[in-house]
C-alpha cells in the first residue's frame, strides 16, 4: 500500500490561535493556497480514494485535491482531531496553561470534557489497521489534523508519538509511506517548496 498522508490547510482559527478541535474551522486564504500547491505535487500520482475528516477545514482541503486528481473522498469520522473539552473555541494559552499545570503535552492531554487521549489513539490504530486489510496494494490520500498524523507516524516508525518532528506536522507537507506485504515500512516526505516531485527520505524499516 502507499499512503499520502496530508494536514488540512491553514484555518482562520490558526492564524488567530484558536483551539478548534473538533469544530469546524475554515481555510484561510493561505490555506487554500496550500491545498492548491499539495494537488500540484500529487498530479499524476495514480490515487484511488481520499479519505478525509468529516470537519469542514479538513474536508474543503480534500475537495481541492479532489479536483486536482479526480478521486472519490470517502468520509472518516475516525480521522478527527481530538476533542478538546472545555478548551474548544477558546484562546491556545488558555490550554497551554492548563498542560503547564497538568504536566500533559498533546499526545498524553486529558481534556476536562474532551476526549482522553487512549481513546483519541485507539480510534486512529483501529482505522489504520482496517485499511491495510482493505486496501493492501493500493494507493491511497488520508486528509487529516496535527494530532492525527502524529500518532499514525509513532504507529508506522513504532515509536512514540513525540518522536514526530513538529516540522513534518505542518500545513502543505506531505508524506508517504509504502507498506509491502510483509508489513515493511518506508516513509519519505514533501516540505513545501520542494519541488513538485522532490521526496526525501524520512525513515526505512530495516528487513529483517
Amino acid at each position: 500500500m502507499r499512503l499520502f498522508i496530508v494536514r488540512h490547510g491553514e484555518t482562520v482559527e490558526n492564524v488567530a490561535r484558536i483551539v478548534t478541535g473538533q469544530q469546524g474551522g475554515r481555510l484561510s486564504p493561505a490555506g487554500r493556497e496550500q491545498a492548491r500547491a499539495i494537488a500540484l505535487r500529487l498530479r499524476g500520482e495514480p490515487i484511488g480514494p481520499i479519505y478525509s475528516s468529516d470537519l469542514l477545514r479538513a474536508f474543503e482541503t480534500a475537495d481541492i485535491l479532489r479536483d486536482a486528481i479526480g478521486s472519490e473522498i470517502l468520509i472518516e469520522t475516525r480521522l478527527r482531531e481530538q476533542h478538546f473539552g472545555e478548551f474548544e473555541g477558546r484562546p491556545l494559552t488558555a490550554l497551554l496553561r492548563h498542560m503547564k499545570k497538568t504536566g500533559e503535552d498533546f499526545l498524553s492531554l486529558n481534556p476536562p470534557g474532551g476526549e482522553q487521549s487512549e481513546t483519541f489513539r485507539g480510534r486512529i490504530h483501529d482505522f489504520f489497521r482496517e485499511l491495510k486489510e482493505r486496501r493492501p496494494g493500493d494507493s491511497v490520500l488520508v486528509v487529516t489534523h496535527h494530532g492525527v498524523i502524529a500518532v499514525l507516524l509513532a504507529s508506522l516508525m513504532k515509536k512514540t508519538p513525540e518522536c514526530a518532528s513538529r516540522d513534518l506536522l505542518l500545513h502543505g507537507v506531505v508524506l508517504l509511506a509504502e507498506i509491502d506485504a510483509g508489513d515493511t515500512v518506508s516513509l519519505r516526505y514533501s516540505m513545501p517548496g520542494n519541488g513538485q516531485r522532490r521526496w526525501d527520505t524520512l525513515w526505512e524499516q530495516t528487513k529483517k
